[in-house]
């Protein structure tokens, strides 16, 4: 299967859509996060909200250019 680069950059958006989604309501219901035997401190989720939803952005706006025209200047 191929995909375009708006494809990949429209995956990309979502992705880290539902990432900022999921530390946000992690902030909001004050859930706990663990991973093996380390607790994830909730500030952690601020820092990754902000990262995450910039990196959807910025994926979502590259999802809708049009491909460059090779060829005449």
């Amino acid at each position: 299967m191929c995909f375009t680069k708006q494809q990949l950059w429209t995956v990309a958006a979502v992705i880290f859509g539902l990432v900022t989604l999921l530390h946000a309501l992690r902030l909001a219901n004050n859930w706990a996060a663990q991973i093996g035997p380390y607790v994830i401190p909730i500030w952690f989720s601020w820092i990754a909200v902000a990262v995450a939803a910039y990196l959807a952005y910025e994926f979502w706006k590259h999802s809708g250019e049009k491909p460059a025209k090779k060829g005449r200047k």
